[in-house]
């Protein structure tokens, strides 16, 4: 999304219509034919407001799938990293097919691969900086970061193109156990004097 910053009620009401319709069209269109005319149209909102907040139809995909993800940082403290991965695995699984067509559709400028790319470049960093401070993202912790998201969304796009494949706690534990170790320990592993009640 082009701001990642807080939105209120009304607007993210706003925003949810464009998703809604984009959904409806998806039942009868495949994600190449659908147009952000078509998405406007559907949605009784205009390309202006569309385009205020959306570069594009991925853009507004990964609005759909990553809104929460931020309000999960607000409270990291209480929504644990493989919690976070299984919400986002569940919310592509209620619209597999959608999704799933929106990952094979390379025909524009962008592609959702390369936004949840960038998502999860975005999202990772700020999480572990809220976990551990800000110098815990040295130069090699984002470089891991991006190598690994760009594997875990390659298998994203594959496990969508596979409905009867592994269910999202399989998937979650399978992208968990490919983490690198380096990142696991920032991801996984609590840091004792940022939580709410000290480990023992």
């Amino acid at each position: 999304m082009k701001d990642q910053v807080a939105i209120k009620p009304p607007e993210r009401d706003m925003l949810g219509a464009f998703a809604n319709a984009l959904r409806k069209l998806a039942q009868t269109k495949t994600f190449g034919q659908i147009t952000v005319r078509a998405i406007v149209r559907e949605a009784g909102l205009s390309s202006r407001t569309f385009y205020n907040h959306f570069k594009s139809k991925y853009d507004l995909v990964f609005w759909y799938y990553a809104s929460m993800d931020y309000a999960y940082l607000d409270d990291y403290a209480n929504v644990a990293f493989p919690e976070q991965v299984l919400r986002g695995l569940q919310r592509v699984e209620a619209d597999r097919a959608l999704f799933q067509g929106a990952f094979n559709d390379r025909g524009g400028p962008e592609s959702l691969c390369k936004t949840f790319v960038r998502h999860g470049a975005t999202v990772i960093p700020a999480y572990i900086r809220r976990c551990h401070g800000a110098k815990a993202v040295t130069d090699e912790v984002y470089n891991l970061v991006r190598f690994y998201i760009e594997g875990v969304v390659s298998e994203l796009a594959r496990w969508c193109s596979t409905p009867k494949g592994a269910s999202p706690e399989e998937l979650r534990d399978f992208l968990i156990e490919a983490m690198p170790a380096k990142l696991r320990d920032l991801l996984i592993k609590e840091k004792k004097n940022n939580r709410k009640g000290k480990s023992k």
